[in-house]
């Protein structure tokens, strides 16, 4: 007879050790594809130092590498990069989310991501990279990022080969090193699909990605397989979004959970069950505001979070709770 115990409705993947274990107290970093920020948003929510995604969505490896030589002033992004369009301008090197008024206006908020970006980076514990595709479009023989909807005709499309990317990952790995020799890299590949670029040709971007984490693993950057995870635990449309590409909600809740699973410290992680009681305190709308029944509430949430503050920063939240008192 077929039973739970006897039969496995899913394949689950094994992950391995990981040398390392995060806290509160340590410094993160996320670039890469969207789900970069998935996870940077996840770990934000929960406290933890993040620094997610500080140049937007980046999606492929080289682009990546050229913000990092950027910022840490080995060599400035190109100046024939930039493109005004409907009165704003971009530049092909960043996501669409950058833009400037001017010219010099984007030039001041490209420098201060850098800026920003350098400086966590110098107290960053951990880089977590998200590698999108190994397609990429070059601009008068330059790489780019984004093409910020130009004409088609002003680029051209092709595939980065393994040994470009493992070279400029080896190139990019040394650059962040003479800032932070320490520092450990989590890397995966996106777990969303670039149908846009066709199925087969997604195929094969994403094939050679996979052998690029395996070829550059080391004992400072270590493989994280969310891309497995929604391949074979989450084999299935329901875990998809309605365009059917990028993870659910639910799937990628339950890879983050994974994430937190295997290289958060325990201490940490019941530290963030705990807090996220309190979010759910905070998200509370009562029936009665201003009742003494809610008044009590609102002071005992205040008195859970004070609870807090030897862990994290909790002045935003505190601040939240006690404008809701009556007089406050």
């Amino acid at each position: 007879m077929l039973s739970r115990k006897t039969i496995s409705l899913k394949t689950e993947v094994n992950f391995k050790e990981y040398p390392f274990r995060l806290n509160h107290h340590s410094g993160i970093i996320t670039m890469g594809s969207c789900f970069s920020e998935v996870v940077g948003e996840f770990l934000s929510n929960r406290k933890f130092e993040v620094l997610s995604n500080p140049f937007g969505t980046v999606y492929n490896l080289y682009s990546i590498v050229n913000l990092w030589k950027h910022a840490l002033g080995a060599k400035p992004l190109s100046d024939k990069h930039f493109v005004e369009k409907d009165g704003l301008f971009f530049h092909y090197d960043l996501h669409s989310s950058f833009y400037g008024v001017s010219k010099e206006d984007l030039w001041d908020k490209i420098n201060l991501a850098a800026a920003t970006f350098l400086e966590h980076l110098k107290g960053a514990d951990l880089m977590i990279l998200t590698f999108g595709t190994s397609y990429v479009y070059t601009f008068e023989e330059e790489i780019v990022n984004n093409c910020q909807k130009q004409p088609a005709k002003l680029f051209q499309k092709r595939l980065l080969s393994l040994q470009e990317q493992i070279s400029v990952f080896e190139e990019g790995f040394h650059l962040i090193r003479t800032v932070t020799p320490d520092i450990q890299f989590l890397i995966s590949v996106s777990p969303v699909r670039h149908i846009k670029d066709g199925v087969v040709e997604n195929s094969l971007s994403k094939s050679l990605l996979r052998v690029l984490c395996d070829l550059i693993t080391s004992t400072q950057v270590h493989y994280f397989p969310a891309y497995e995870v929604m391949l074979d635990e989450l084999r299935d449309y329901r875990y998809y979004k309605e365009d059917l590409i990028h993870p659910s909600t639910q799937a990628e809740h339950f890879i983050c959970s994974l994430f937190m699973e295997c290289l958060v410290e325990d201490n940490a992680k019941k530290i963030s069950e705990n807090w996220s009681k309190i979010i759910q305190g905070i998200q509370h709308r009562p029936l009665q505001p201003g009742s003494e029944s809610h008044i009590a509430f609102l002071n005992n949430l205040l008195k859970k979070i004070e609870t807090f503050r030897p862990y994290f920063d909790v002045t935003k939240e505190w601040e939240e709770v006690k404008a809701e008192l009556p007089n406050a």
